[in-house]
């Protein structure tokens, strides 16, 4: 009993602060007012130049087409640059007749986007841009996504983030269609509700444009499969923390195998643990010694687990503090799992109502306990194989 009341307590403990912090982001998107900035698609001043970083590692399947894509949207004087890293596939070629710049990059010990981003960025330092914009091989920009991000940039001073949108297949399984209700809330509302306090969101790996006075002074070359986290914290402590941009807007495709489900659930879920549990407490103490909030809040934002690993922890909360009851303990325990689950579970409800209806189906609910239990066996899974080395997620 007693070790059980410790167990619960420490838990009740820990959750306090991602449940609360979730709940306010959530509220944030679907409640307060917004100040308009990044709803709308504002005029790209004349003379800034761009330069455009693709990232690819045996992309030859759709490089051609996303080279077109972003062609399309680039003036005269910008840059389109395919960084192709360890390819052993037409990468270069395909990427080089669509028309983008292409540099090749070797060295299997060193693998990892970060590493290919700073080669990307070293190479333009010989005529530096004022923005560099990073968009993954596999994506496609939606209309003005180029412009819009960039007057963004422009007008704030700071970095900012696209609408980071993923689309799924028309046979997309119930667990698809949950993940996809999940991505929304990650990449979407978060970052929405964030807006609405007037504070930063994270990097999310592609759709991000960062002013060249804040890229060339961070630390790229790295192998973390969370390098997007990183960056956002990196230019933050630099004072160009970044802001969601909505109105640009990134697509790309769900994963649809096995293969690939799991190499997304991997860089997603595992690695941003280890962030929130290595790098998180360290910048929230760099923000405070600074009088950094925006790197700070970027921070706390990063304490917040993936939403289906956070439920499993609450409803698993609940069942040991119920047994701790049965067994004569006390019942505050209960209460509080079952106050922190209740308001979450209602949060979670109107985001869907708003947000989620045309994606996970009502029908779908009942099938979450077995997704749930699914989950919690691919965690453990995940986190006794959690390497870092750049592995191109499957979706074909």
């Amino acid at each position: 009993m007693t070790i059980l009341g410790v167990v619960l307590g420490i838990i009740a403990v820990l959750l306090f602060l991602p449940v609360a912090i979730l709940l306010v982001e959530i509220l944030g998107a679907l409640f307060m007012r917004k100040d308009g900035r990044g709803l709308t698609c504002p005029q790209r001043p004349a003379g800034l130049r761009v330069a455009v970083i693709v990232p690819a590692h045996n992309e030859e399947d759709g490089i051609g087409t996303t080279v077109c894509g972003i062609s399309s949207q680039l003036g005269a004087h910008d840059r389109l640059i395919v960084v192709a890293d360890n390819c052993a596939d037409a990468t270069v070629e395909r990427a080089r007749t669509a028309g983008a710049e292409t540099i090749t990059r070797f060295d299997p010990q060193r693998r990892g986007k970060g590493y290919a981003l700073d080669f990307g960025v070293r190479h333009l330092q010989a005529d530096p841009p004022n923005i560099v914009v990073i968009v993954d091989a596999d994506c496609r920009l939606g209309p003005g996504a180029i412009n819009t991000l960039v007057a963004c940039v422009n007008e704030a001073n700071t970095a900012a983030q696209a609408f980071n949108a993923v689309v799924l297949p028309r046979e997309a399984n119930v667990e698809w269609r949950v993940a996809s209700f999940a991505w929304t809330i990650k990449n979407h509302l978060r970052p929405m509700g964030l807006a609405a306090l007037g504070l930063p969101c994270q990097l999310m790996g592609t759709g991000m444009a960062i002013p060249w006075e804040a890229i060339r002074g961070i630390n790229l070359a790295t192998g973390s499969i969370v390098e997007d986290v990183n960056m956002g914290l990196d230019v933050a402590a630099l004072g160009f923390a970044p802001i969601y941009c909505p109105a640009a807007r990134v697509e790309s495709d769900f994963p649809t195998t096995e293969r690939g489900f799991m190499v997304q659930r991997r860089r997603w879920e595992v690695g941003s643990l280890h962030v929130a549990m290595k790098t998180a407490p360290i910048m929230f103490l760099r923000g405070a010694s600074s009088s950094n909030i925006p790197l700070m809040a970027m921070a706390l934002d990063l304490v917040v687990p993936p939403l289906t690993m956070l439920l499993i922890v609450l409803m698993l909360g609940m069942i040991g503090s119920f047994i701790f009851v049965i067994a004569g303990g006390s019942t505050s325990f209960f209460a509080l799992f079952a106050l922190w689950l209740g308001g979450l579970t209602f949060t979670l409800v109107m985001a869907w109502f708003q947000f989620g209806r045309d994606v996970l189906l009502a029908s779908d609910l009942a099938a979450l306990p077995r997704i749930f239990v699914r989950k919690f066996s691919l965690y453990l899974i995940m986190w006794r194989d959690r390497g870092v080395g750049w592995v191109r997620t499957d979706r074909k």
